[in-house]
């Protein structure tokens, strides 16, 4: 089995392994593998330390150039607009609908639809109860989750 096939065999490895454990972190030393595998295969010697010096230089630089921006978009963040808004702007104050859960064994916590797709939820005092098919606010995004309160009710007139 020749240098090449090993160094792409291990990138390979490492991506299947980013899939499983989810770090985002193998992902780009898998990629720093399949680029040594690819280089030695265009002729770059296999023999000494070159192979590990690229392994290296294109783990860290892979790193360092592009972890947090692909983290930020695989974990839904946004760039905002030319004002700055960040990614809080998309949900703070807008209705989202209970799916699931929020019952006195749930611990604030459930499912709600948001913009059709569902998020997992807490409430804002896990005292707070809701049923399937209730209105909420959003409050905040906390990562993949959002803390959710009830719709304030109306000022009712007095007689």
């Amino acid at each position: 089995m020749g240098a090449e096939l090993i160094w792409i065999l291990v990138g390979i490895g490492l991506l299947i392994a980013e899939a499983l454990v989810s770090g985002f972190i193998a992902v780009f030393f898998g990629v720093a593998a399949l680029l040594v595998g690819l280089l030695i295969w265009a002729g770059m010697p296999s023999d000494g330390a070159l192979p590990w010096v690229m392994f290296s230089v294109f783990s860290v630089g892979l790193i360092l150039l592009l972890r947090n921006k692909l983290a930020e978009w695989f974990t839904g963040g946004t760039s905002g607009d030319a004002a700055g808004s960040g990614a809080e702007d998309d949900f703070n104050g807008y209705e989202a609908i209970v799916t699931d859960g929020f019952g006195p064994d749930d611990g604030g916590r459930g499912t709600v639809s948001f913009r059709g797709a569902g998020w997992n939820a807490r409430a804002v005092d896990p005292a707070i109860h809701f049923n399937a098919g209730d209105i909420v606010i959003i409050q905040q995004r906390d990562k993949l989750s959002l803390v959710v309160a009830p719709v304030p009710r109306a000022a009712q007139p007095t007689v």
